[in-house]
């Protein structure tokens, strides 16, 4: 996996030091890819390019929905949020990044900041 994010982070330009975190999410996570399934990843990234820094922004009637970066390479499906908008969506209880912070570690490929740590830091899961 370690190649896989290496060269998405060489085709996206993305500086190695300023991601903070990476999750593997989707299908491969849950168990429902097939032949022609893609990877997706979410990158959480430190960066003080404008192009980073932009809040979120989420639609007037139902703020769960928001826009956001989206890259497609090869067979992946990589999604960029700076470190404000991922804790942001954290606060909103938005699924996916919830998610992300209680995969298994197989599934958390960089973990720099411990968001389950520090925002989840009362909850203690069980797996049995």
């Amino acid at each position: 996996m370690e190649a896989t994010v290496s060269a998405i982070i060489k085709e996206l330009k993305l500086n190695d030091e300023q991601i903070t975190n990476i999750y593997n999410y989707g299908s491969w996570v849950y168990g429902t890819n097939h032949l022609k399934s893609d990877r997706d990843f979410l990158f959480v990234i430190k960066d003080s390019r404008k192009k980073y820094q932009k809040r979120l922004k989420f639609h007037k009637d139902f703020d769960y929905f928001h826009s956001f970066e989206l890259h497609r390479l090869k067979d992946w499906d990589v999604t960029i949020h700076s470190c404000a908008n991922f804790e942001l969506l954290l606060e909103k209880n938005y699924m996916l990044v919830v998610e992300c912070i209680f995969y298994p570690d197989e599934f958390i490929l960089r973990n720099k900041i411990d968001y389950k740590t520090t925002i989840y830091r009362n909850i203690t899961i069980h797996y049995d």
